[in-house]
């Protein structure tokens, strides 16, 4: 069928519409089937609601019209027409008009991709691959010159060298005269003044702390705690008999 009327009540069906082959109510609209109407018109009496937007489109064609003649009491029509999937809404003073989809609905088609998806493998071996033929100042700018500043181009700092003949014992010879007698006698005197500053330890190492890290045998049972390598002078009779 090429045009269906919608109507309630008694209101009168437009003359360019008057030599339509359906004139139906709301509840009519249950009786067409899916896809059937080219275009469906409104002509009043109708409450135009988003309910009867959604019973409506399935009815329509792919591409069929929809055309609601006096909207001018629903605010929200156009509004409702394009949340149930109704294209190409227009108004015209009272007119309002709508579209649906250029496809049936539940239709699919299948897309083929243009390419190929690439292994993961070669898709990484071809981002990094150089060819010989590559200019390297096309790699990095001025040959990366301009990445080395003034302590980069600088010749770098090396130990001294001594002339002295340092054989297995590593000490200098008899007439040294390049520095590395003195360097090996101010290390000497380094380690014997810190052998002679070190304090003496006792057999224990705890006698300094107090009676309750001290042996059993300890001389300095009794007495105080004091620093270590302080100097401790035992009495006279801490050795004797108490009796």
């Amino acid at each position: 069928m090429a045009t269906v009327v919608l109507k309630e009540g008694a209101v009168e069906v437009p003359a360019e519409f008057a030599s339509a082959g359906v004139v139906v109510d709301s509840k009519g609209l249950a009786v067409l089937s899916k896809g059937s109407a080219q275009t469906i018109v409104c002509a009043g009496g109708v409450s135009l609601t988003r309910a009867l937007f959604a019973s409506i489109l399935p009815l329509l064609a792919p591409g069929g019209t929809f055309v609601i003649l006096n909207a001018s009491g629903a605010a929200d029509a156009a509004l409702n027409l394009k949340l149930t999937g109704f294209t190409s809404i227009a108004q015209d003073g009272a007119k309002l008009s709508a579209a649906a989809p250029a496809y049936a609905q539940g239709s699919s088609v299948s897309v083929s991709l243009p390419l190929a998806k690439q292994p993961a493998a070669a898709a990484a071996a071809s981002v990094w691959r150089i060819s010989a033929d590559d200019d390297e100042d096309d790699l990095i700018a001025n040959g990366g010159e301009d990445l080395l500043d003034a302590a980069d181009k600088a010749a770098p700092t090396t130990a001294p060298e001594f002339d002295c003949e340092v054989g297995a014992t590593k000490k200098a010879c008899k007439n040294c005269s390049c520095g590395l007698a003195e360097i090996q006698a101010a290390n000497d005197a380094t380690e014997a003044a810190a052998s002679r500053a070190a304090p003496a330890k006792s057999s224990c190492g705890n006698c300094y702390l107090g009676d309750a890290f001290r042996c059993s045998s300890c001389p300095y049972r009794g007495m105080p705690a004091f620093a270590p390598g302080q100097k401790v002078v035992l009495p006279g009779n801490m050795l004797g008999d108490d009796l």
